[in-house]
This record gives C-alpha cells, structure tokens and sequence, in this order.
C-alpha cells in the first residue's frame, strides 16, 4: 500500500495521505521499506476509550429514547428487542463502570493500552456474555433505583465469554500460573520474568527505556532454576499474550529479538489481577497440578458449585464453596513456592526472585473475599463500593502514565508504543501427581470454543444464561 501511495503521487503530482496502524508501521520499518523516501509521520494517538465508549452509550440511549411507535422491535428473524430494558442496563453500565468503578477502567486501558478495537470487543463481551446477568442486574436498577457492577462480575464475564468453564485458550486473559512438562518448570516462571523487567523499567538500553537483554534474562534464571526451555517458553507465552514486547516488534515470538520490555498488561497482571478473587477463581480450572489430592478436591469443589442453583437461597453457600476453592489453590501454590525456596536457596541465591509471590496475593484475595461476603449477605450491589487494589506506584516509572478519570487524578499505566502439549484429562480423569504436571481443566482437549463440552459426565450442566 506504501508503494502504491508513492506512485500515485510520482504519477499524478498529488500529495498523498496514507493511514497505517502502528503494527503495520512498525513491519515496514523493520523491512527498511521506508528508506528510500522522504515521508513526513505524523502520530495520531488513540482516544481515551471511556470517552469514546461513552459517545457511543449516549448516542444509543438517544435512539432509545427518541423513538416513537412500539416499545418492542421486532427485528427479521422474529427476536425481539425491549427497548426500556437496553436503555436501562446501557445506564447501569454508563454510571457503574465508567464513572464510578476505576478497577474497570483500569483493567479495560491498561489491557488494551490503546488498541480501541480490542478496547470494544472486551466490552462487547461483557454485554453478550452469557455469564453476565442481565436479569439481575434490571431487577435490582428497577427495585433499588442503582446497580454497580462489582470487578470480580466484569472480569468474569470477560474470561468465560460463552463459555462455561476457562480455557486460557479461548480466553483473552492469560493464566499467569501455566506450567508446562520442561525441567524444572514452574508455576511462577512468567511471574518472575515480569518482575525482573519492572524492577528495570527506569533504564534504558541500545532498544529504549525498558528493554532488557534477553540473553541477560535467561542467564540470570538458568544459574538459579536451570530451567532453559522453561523460560524461554514462558518468554513466549507472554509475548503472544502482549504481557511483554520484543525489540522486533512480533506479536507472537521473541524469534529474533535480543531484547524485551514489560507493558502495561504486564504490569497490570502482576500488581492487580493475578491477586482479584475472580481471576484464581477461574484459572485453577486450566492449570497444570502436581498434586492429585488437590486435584480431587478442586474438582469436587466445582461439582458442588455446579450443582447448587442461582437461586437467591443458596447464592451465598455458592459463594463459600468458591472462596474454598480458591483457598485450596492458594495453599497448593505456597507449597510449591515454599519447595522452591528451599529447594533453590531463593532466600540467598536469588535476589529479585527471593521475595515469595503467594503471600500478598493472599492477602489481597482474603480482602475481597470479605468485600464479597458483605455484599451478597447484605444485598449491597445498589453502593458503590468495590474492593481495592494496592499497588507499587514507583514501577510506573518510564511508562506512559495517564489518568482513568476526566479529572487525571488517578492513574493508570498506557505503555502505548511510540513512533520511531499440556495434557488434559479426559473422562473418566486419569490422575498422575508426578512430572509432567498434569492439567485440571473442566473441558477435553480439542473443544469448540463456542460450544462447551464437559468432560465430568457425572454432572448436570447447562449453559450460561443469556
């Protein structure tokens, strides 16, 4: 398309404007396909995505509202649409999430860190989601005059999309805890890597502020684990995931590159979602166990919560069977990270690494654990309050930091880019507590992402509301 541009301005004598995304940007500068000519650049930042969300609600809620004729739309295929009712959870989402709940904001920008494609399709999910309940939501707005979407509902709607159970798979959200059959392999190997390149994240190098050498990582990790493959699998992982970005600017690999730096996704995962009740909740589903009893306990844990109904009398014993579980992953990993400790001499040998990870996301999920509990018990989803989040604001330095409000008061990280094999079990479930771990997913391998298929036959499932 760049050449074209160029010939048709050769061609013609006009001056010629051509729209390319950063990625595409970044691929032709590698390529070298830009040295021949004398261009001017220009940089069109992308739109603040509460602003450009919130355009988008208001103008909805318009057509909503300034229609005359029926309050139902019938469209083609004979479904039809309650107009009061989409006005009404476009205003529950218009003053809980974007006014009110900066977890939200945070989570969606720094995820996104300007990609407003990916930006809209996140919040797509949470309206179509059929894990979101709509139905409830409507219920207690008409009754009680407010709704406020709690973080743990919005980050749950996002990883399970259609879906009944995770699968990091055919998630957007990456499980952080994934471990794979490599030597020495652990649950806290991407951890470790994201920790290392925050605490490098005011330095510059050859590459810019933030890169570090690959090289330099993967020698520092092999002299304390002797975990080669490991690493450079989790370095993968993560940059597919745009948890990290290489120098070559691959979205998929660090084939080729000699340096990588956090982003902001990164940062976010490691200083906030990794600690949310939600995310544990969900991804001890799709997670490598080396324990069977574990694996026995966790699986019976998800059979109670799925035989229990929605109904409001046994929501909150719903509730207590899932703070259960995510407490018996939580143990299972301070055990593993203990065994490493001691195992590697972390305490002596390993400096950044030595700090344990499991504690403080302990401590932040037995806190919204308790925010939880009183909002169920007391029925509080019409108040504003939701669960906080401490972080490290000194690791922001060197990213580009904006603000989640209008007012820039609060903060969060946009590390916009500049310009210049496991196995699962099947059914029944074949348990091995040795290495390789083994997976405890609640699907086989090999299942359609838009239509769940349960690999426990002993339970009575039935999809996610809609």
């Amino acid at each position: 398309m760049f050449l074209l541009a160029q010939r048709v301005t050769r061609t013609i004598g006009a001056v010629t404007i051509l729209a390319l995304r950063e990625e595409s940007y970044y691929s032709a500068s590698i390529q070298k396909t830009f040295t021949a000519y004398t261009n001017r650049k220009f940089h069109i930042a992308s739109p603040r995505f509460r602003r450009l969300i919130d355009s988008r609600i208001q103008f909805a809620l318009g057509v909503l509202e300034n229609q005359t004729g029926a309050i139902d739309y019938v469209l083609r295929d004979g479904i039809s649409i309650d107009r009061p009712a989409i006005a009404d959870f476009l205003r529950i989402i218009e003053t809980s999430i974007f006014e009110r709940n900066l977890n939200i904001a945070r989570f969606i920008e720094a995820l996104c860190f300007g990609n407003m494609r990916l930006a809209l399709d996140m919040f797509t999910t949470f309206m179509t989601s059929g894990v979101t309940d709509v139905d409830k939501m409507l219920n207690i707005y008409r009754r009680d005059g407010a709704y406020f979407v709690a973080f743990h509902e919005f980050v749950k709607s996002i990883m399970l999309g259609e879906r009944r159970y995770y699968k990091e798979q055919a998630s957007p959200i990456a499980n952080l805890f994934d471990c794979g059959a490599e030597r020495n392999a652990s649950h806290f190997t991407a951890l470790r890597i994201i920790r290392a390149l925050l605490l490098r994240l005011g330095e510059s190098s050859r590459e810019g502020p933030g890169f570090v050498e690959i090289g330099q990582l993967v020698s520092m990790s092999e002299d304390i684990f002797d975990n080669h493959e490991d690493f450079l699998r989790a370095l993968n992982r993560l940059v597919s995931r745009q948890l990290i970005e290489c120098n070559t600017k691959s979205p998929d690999t660090i084939t080729g590159a000699s340096h990588v730096r956090v982003t902001s996704a990164g940062w976010y995962y490691s200083r906030f979602l990794v600690k949310a009740f939600s995310y544990i909740d969900l991804v001890l589903q799709d997670t490598p166990l080396d324990d069977a009893a574990v694996e026995r306990k966790l699986r019976d844990y998800v059979e109670t919560v799925d035989n229990l109904s929605d109904k409001e009398d046994q929501k909150l014993q719903r509730m207590e069977v899932r703070f259960r579980r995510v407490r018996e992953f939580l143990d299972y990993l301070q055990r593993e990270e203990e065994r490493e400790t001691k195992q590697f001499d972390l305490a002596a040998r390993a400096e950044i690494w030595s700090e344990p990870f499991v504690p403080k996301i302990r401590l932040q999920i037995e806190e919204e654990i308790s925010y939880i509990e009183r909002r169920v018990n007391e029925n509080r989803e019409k108040y504003t309050q939701d669960v906080k989040f401490e972080s490290e604001p000194d690791e922001t330095s060197g990213m580009d930091i904006a603000a989640v409000g209008d007012d820039d008061t609060t903060p969060f990280v946009s590390c916009r880019r500049e310009m210049s094999s496991h196995s699962h079990f099947g059914n029944p479930p074949q348990i091995s507590c040795l290495k390789p771990p083994r997976k405890f997913p609640m699907e086989s391998e090999g299942t359609d992402s838009s239509s769940p298929s349960i690999s426990l036959s002993v339970l009575g499932m039935t999809t996610p509301k809609t």
